[in-house]
């Protein structure tokens, strides 16, 4: 099997997702409400607000995602279950990926995902942190202008590496905001994200501690799918290294070229994105465009999904 799963994160939520799959498939109305119901809010009827501020809010989003993400692939399952030749997730979605390789039961990783969101929350005061997508410059370049802003009392640095030309950097709202005027003196592209939290940064270290006592709670088992992390682009196999990698990404940068790239150099030659949007089958592109994409999150796409899993399983 040449094929891999993966998982979209936070921003890729938008107001009315996975209505066209919730029409035909009472399986994702039913995930929501099991989030929901552990919880004690209701997430389907967030994501079909038209006020975007509940949904937007990390400590909502989160298990939003992850309810979303699941929803998808469990709608895939009823149809053909298959292990496919690995899998991953970004950031929040990592989260998704171990539940969909059996490393991790839904309803631990929706209450463990819950806590991580309201730690991360509490990380910062509410506003002064920020991130912003960088375009057009090397790595190297963005490391370079988030070295010469940053400060022990004012830090910014980059926080996702998604593609050669595509930096994430995260960081206090001020000094984020002085990398970006830098970004477009060097002919760069800055586009500041719809969040308050610098995730993934090393602001979020302060909560580490308390998050690994919640992690290590947790059932955890070895995947029953390969699953590569994160923070490492590596595939990890043990319990206890999973563990680790999951308290390690909340203030490590996110290495999603290398997951790709690692999975590339497996044999996987089609990503199939499992959740709404098509963020992670666009950052394929960027990486690699022989490799091939599907996003799952309407009839259609569901439908190719099936058929190529299908054809690839014979």
């Amino acid at each position: 099997m040449n094929i891999a799963y993966i998982f979209p994160g936070q921003g890729s939520q938008s107001v009315g997702m996975l209505a066209e799959l919730a029409a035909e498939h009472k399986i994702i109305k039913e995930t929501f409400d099991e989030a929901s119901d552990l919880l004690a809010r209701d997430l389907w009827q967030m994501i079909n607000n038209t006020d975007k501020e509940d949904l937007h809010l990390t400590e909502n989003t989160q298990p939003i995602m992850l309810a979303a993400d699941i929803s998808v692939w469990r709608v895939l399952k009823t149809y053909i279950d298959i292990n496919l030749a690995c899998t991953s997730g970004h950031s929040l979605g990592e989260y998704a990926a171990l539940v969909a390789s059996k490393a991790i039961n839904f309803h631990d990783a929706v209450k463990l995902v819950s806590i991580r969101a309201k730690l991360m929350q509490s990380a910062i005061p509410s506003s002064s942190g920020s991130m912003a997508a960088i375009l057009g410059l090397e790595k190297e370049h963005v490391m370079e202008l988030c070295s010469e802003i940053s400060s022990s009392t004012n830090r910014v640095e980059p926080v996702n590496f998604n593609a050669p030309l595509q930096i994430v950097i995260a960081g206090h709202k001020s000094a984020v905001n002085n990398v970006i005027k830098n970004v477009k003196q060097a002919k760069g592209k800055a586009i500041t994200l719809n969040v308050s939290i610098p995730s993934h940064s090393t602001l979020m270290e302060r909560i580490a501690a308390e998050f690994s006592e919640e992690v290590a709670a947790t059932k955890i088992s070895s995947p029953v799918m390969p699953i590569i992390n994160n923070v490492d682009a590596i595939f990890e196999y043990k319990s206890e290294k999973i563990r680790d990698a999951l308290v390690r990404q909340l203030y490590s940068p996110v290495q999603w070229a290398d997951c790709i790239k690692n999975m590339s150099a497996q044999g996987v030659i089609t990503m199939i994105e499992v959740g709404p949007g098509n963020v992670l089958s666009s950052l394929v592109k960027k990486n690699n465009k022989s490799l091939k994409t599907i996003s799952v999150n309407n009839i259609e796409s569901l439908n190719n999904a099936i058929d190529l899993i299908v054809s690839s399983a014979k």
